[in-house]
């Protein structure tokens, strides 16, 4: 089993998806 949880850095609602991927490929949104 994985704890997922100690990765998530954000929760973004779908309607902002084009800032969630701006976070991951800014390395912010990386654990």
């Amino acid at each position: 089993e994985l704890e997922l949880d100690k990765f998530i850095t954000h929760q973004i609602p779908f309607s902002e998806i084009n800032e969630a991927f701006d976070l991951m490929l800014s390395g912010q949104g990386i654990r």
